[in-house]
Order: C-alpha cells, then sequence, then structure tokens
C-alpha cells in the first residue's frame, strides 16, 4: 500500500518537517532528520541521548548555535516558538502539569489558548467559534468531558492530553512534535491517546514523537531516527523490526569502538 509519507519519500512532496545539521550546546550535535506528511518518525535513544532537546532545539525553546529547521520545505529564518507556530509547526510537552495545562481554566479555554486570532473578531472572542472549535475537536479526538466549561483538571490524564493535543492541531500545523505524549497515564488512556495520534497522521500531519518506553515508539512510528550522545547513530523502518534491533543498532557502534 502506497501511504502518503512512503509517496513523499519516493520523491512526490516535501518534508512536513526536516532539520539539516541542528547542534545545541553539546547536547545535540549535527542532527538531520526528516518527517514526512502522513508519517510518524520516533525519536528512539537511551537516557540522555539528547531526544527531548533535538525536539526543543527544532522548535525554538533552546537556540541551537548551528544547523536550520524547515517546514513544509521552508527554511524557519530562526528557530524560536513563535516563528514555528507560525511557520505551522506544533510542539506537545512531556510535561502535562507544568508546561501543559492551565490547571484554572476550562476545558474550552485550554484547548483554545493558542488560537485565539482564529475565533475572535474586533479582538474578542467568538463564543459561538470557539464552541464549534471545541466540539469539533472533541469530536475527532474522543475527548471524554462534562462540558466544553468543564475545569480542565476534572479530565483524567489521558483526556487533558487529548486537549492538549487538540490545542496544537487548532493552530493548524503541517507538523508537530509529541515529547514523551503518554508519560504518566495509565494503559488504557495510552492506547486513547495512541488513537488520537493516527488520526493527526490520517489528517495528512507529520508527526515527531519521543517516547521513554521504547516498545511504544516501535507502536507508533513508522520509521526511527536512533540518537546516541547527541548524534544520529541509525536510522531505521519499524515495519518487523523489534526493540532488540534497536538496542542492537545503538550498542553497534560502541562495539567497533572497543574493539
Amino acid at each position: 500500500r502506497c501511504t502518503p509519507a512512503r509517496a513523499a519519500r519516493g520523491g512526490f512532496g516535501r518534508p512536513a518537517l526536516a532539520a539539516r545539521h541542528l547542534t545545541w550546546r553539546n547536547r545535540v550535535r549535527d542532527v538531520s532528520y526528516e518527517v514526512m506528511p502522513g508519517e510518524v518518525v520516533g525519536l528512539a535513544g537511551l537516557l540522555g541521548s539528547g531526544r527531548t532537546e533535538t525536539m526543543k532545539a527544532s522548535f525554538g525553546i533552546e537556540t541551537p548555535g548551528a544547523g536550520t529547521v524547515e517546514v513544509g520545505g521552508r527554511p524557519l529564518p530562526a528557530p524560536a516558538p513563535e516563528r514555528s507556530i507560525a511557520a505551522g509547526l506544533a510542539f506537545l510537552s512531556e510535561d502535562r502539569r507544568a508546561e501543559g495545562i492551565f490547571p484554572k481554566l476550562s476545558v474550552a479555554e485550554n484547548l483554545t489558548a493558542c488560537a485565539l486570532r482564529r475565533i475572535s473578531r474586533y479582538g474578542f472572542v467568538s463564543r459561538r467559534r470557539q464552541a464549534e472549535m471545541v466540539a469539533e475537536f472533541v469530536r475527532l479526538l474522543g475527548i471524554k468531558t462534562a462540558g466544553a466549561e468543564a475545569p480542565i483538571t476534572s479530565l483524567s490524564g489521558g483526556n487533558q492530553q487529548k486537549v492538549l493535543l487538540a490545542r496544537c492541531l487548532a493552530t493548524d500545523p503541517r507538523a508537530i512534535m509529541l515529547d514523551d505524549p503518554t508519560r504518566g497515564i495509565d494503559v488504557g488512556a495510552k492506547a486513547e491517546v495512541h488513537d488520537a495520534i493516527r488520526r493527526l497522521v490520517e489528517r495528512g500531519l507529520g508527526v515527531l514523537v519521543t517516547s521513554s518506553e521504547m516498545e511504544e515508539l516501535m507502536v507508533l512510528a513508522d520509521r526511527l531516527v536512533i540518537l546516541d550522545e547527541g548524534r544520529v547513530a541509525d536510522t531505521m523502518e519499524t515495519a518487523g523490526a523489534g526493540v532488540q534491533d534497536v538496542l542492537d543498532r545503538l550498542a553497534a557502534p560502541h562495539e567497533r569502538a572497543g574493539a
């Protein structure tokens, strides 16, 4: 079957997101990757490999010392969160409580926080447009809530995470970066978040994802970019592969160095 991602890799499209020779301090070292529309690429590696740092440097939370980031084939003039969002890139932090939800606000206010321009007129939020946007994403991602005005804290961890995914989608991105998106939620909620991510892919988004669980990356990702000490150690397709294959590729450079 020729998926959008496979067709694009065959030369029929441009990457939704790409980094070229990205460097940040000594934590991200000459990292390059591409994510095609409709593709999930996983950043794999052990603790300290530079997974989160690569994402933050790509989005502009950390300022790269060298390299470029492209969204939809267009280079960002200089990575910074506001420029990244304007270019069509979204980022979901691994720390939902500290860097994600606004605990004193409602589901609707949390979901639309980054899309106020799209639902405002003459500087005032249109409650009708806000309600329509919330209803659209509640339906799309299967968010379980008592209502749009319910406190965000009344939702389960998995549904809070889906609200944050919806917030990213509300900015109308080409690509989205998900840093350990199921961290701290139960097994049932993980499956729901995985389904939500698949819906993003069905809409043609490129998805770059990390996880502290290698098994999760094997389930979610089409391809892996394997990081080791801030560098790209290898890349691989996940179809037909297992966790041990990733670990073997991580071990190979160290075995050669010790030989």
